[in-house]
């Protein structure tokens, strides 16, 4: 029998996200044969909790207004008390861990180091992954030195320049447009998320993304769809899902809140001219061997409106599990249910850690 650590919660903004997406991987494991599944959650105070438990207590405590499905009753007696010291003999039970952490400090490569350190073999991206894809500005530098199209922007360190007219007027003139899109360089799921086109929005939408960072990037806002695409798998052994469409296409970004309001309808398969998919069916897979992902990622792209260009938006190593979640919905069309994701990304991950 091989112990799976599945690891949720978090401190991070995306706290109940994960929650979300961890309680459907764990119904998901009922079904999957040959797996004992370790729940390990941190809450957002760092505690952490173990067990069979873990999950209803955290969704006890967890944002109602932020969460996108029902929360289970838990009774008195099933209350647990986290704690503040990692579970290191529970962990120690684990062959290996899977991590549904969005966002910092699971998806930014901290808790795969903590993990690696004590031995532990991961299912998904590495550190140095993880941090890479995380970082905006870091992935659009390196996939731009490696010839890739990415959204022409700016860097804005909040702790080092005056937020200025002359600012935003400089920033204009390097893009090449005053619609401009602002986010957090180490924040995921459109969170501190906003748009500008004139200098109080773009000072209001710097104020906005400092709440999470002091580095903000500033990109050039593109009329596009976006399509993006499910890899699992490692090396040169990957399995790509459909392509889908998120959304309608639209002048607006989306933000956190509108994201993870509802279900949000996902098209698929994208409806994009068939040499544009193939392109970005075989950008995808070498960006995702590129920057030495592993388990399973989410690769974003925009396709400019009236042109088709390509660009490569983002990198999700740890994207949302939910059933009503892209990730799932893309594998979905190709034959895998969200018991069958599971159990593919696990078979190929043990398959290569074998090798």
């Amino acid at each position: 029998m091989v112990k799976i650590g599945i690891v949720f919660g978090g401190p991070s903004s995306e706290h109940e996200v994960s929650l979300a997406g961890a309680k459907n991987v764990l119904e998901a494991f009922e079904s999957v044969d040959g797996y004992e599944v370790l729940p390990i959650g941190i809450d957002k105070d760092g505690s952490w909790y173990t067990g069979a438990q873990a999950l209803p207590n955290l969704l006890s405590k967890a944002d109602k207004n932020m969460l996108v499905i029902d929360v289970p009753e838990i009774s008195g007696e099933d209350v647990v008390s986290g704690q503040v010291l990692p579970p290191i003999s529970y962990i120690d039970e684990c062959d290996y861990i899977m991590l549904f952490i969005p966002g910092n400090f699971g998806e930014d490569g901290s808790l795969q180091g903590f993990f690696e350190v004590l031995g532990k073999k991961i299912i998904g991206c590495d550190v140095l992954a993880s941090a890479l894809c995380f970082d905006k500005a870091m992935l659009k530098a390196t996939l731009s030195g490696y010839g890739y199209n990415v959204t022409p922007g700016a860097d804005v360190h909040l702790d080092r320049v005056d937020i200025t007219p002359a600012l935003y007027d400089k920033i204009c003139a390097e893009i090449g447009t005053n619609k401009l899109v602002l986010k957090p360089t180490d924040n995921g799921s459109s969170i501190g998320l906003s748009q500008a086109e004139n200098f109080e929005e773009f000072k209001a939408g710097l104020a906005v993304a400092g709440k999470y960072t002091n580095h903000v990037v500033v990109e050039k806002f593109i009329a596009h769809k976006e399509v993006l695409v499910g890899i699992i798998g490692q090396g040169e052994n990957l399995f790509l899902s459909a392509l889908g469409q998120p959304y309608e296409v639209t002048d607006e970004v989306f933000k956190y809140d509108e994201k993870y309001s509802e279900a949000l309808p996902c098209i698929v398969p994208a409806p994009v001219d068939t040499s544009v998919g193939e392109e970005i069916k075989k950008s995808a897979a070498d960006i995702y061997k590129l920057v030495k992902c592993s388990g399973w990622a989410r690769i974003d792209f925009f396709v400019e409106t009236g042109t088709n260009k390509v660009y490569v938006n983002e990198i999700n190593t740890s994207p949302g599990m939910c059933n009503s979640s892209f990730l799932p919905i893309v594998f979905n069309h190709i034959g895998l249910d969200y018991t069958g994701l599971m159990k593919k990304i696990l078979e190929m991950a043990i398959s290569d850690n074998a090798k």
